[in-house]
């Protein structure tokens, strides 16, 4: 990893945040996803979680994390992870397959925590 950090480590934390970011996004929870993202990406998705007022939350289940690309821009460590496995979108939807690939960064040689700079949908 560029920061040093084993990739397992990593890889644990990346999926913890996953989780977390997602069983929180909802309007009511505004406060508490915006410490996880960077500003941009708050920004480019504040109406989108401002919409969802308090519906159910998405099930993602059988979730797997790789990482598919790491290096150091601008001052920035990034790390690309590719998330997979399958989500309920509300209690009576089936589950269906998803891949979304979440980039990562935070400053070289600072010890604060990684936050997510952007996310991909793959089809």
């Amino acid at each position: 990893m560029p920061d040093g950090s084993e990739p397992a480590t990593f890889l644990r934390v990346a999926r913890q945040r996953f989780n977390h970011i997602q069983s929180m996004n909802t309007a009511s929870n505004i406060a508490e996803i915006q410490r996880y993202l960077t500003p941009d990406l708050y920004q480019s998705m504040y109406q989108d979680i401002m919409a969802n007022q308090d519906q159910d939350v998405a099930e993602f289940s059988n979730l797997n994390a790789m990482v598919i690309d790491s290096a150091t821009e601008n001052g920035q460590y990034i790390v690309s992870v590719r998330f997979t496995g399958t989500v309920s979108e509300d209690l009576n939807s089936l589950p269906q397959p998803f891949t979304e690939i979440w980039h990562f960064v935070k400053l070289t040689g600072s010890n604060q925590d990684w936050l997510v700079a952007g996310i991909q949908q793959e089809q």
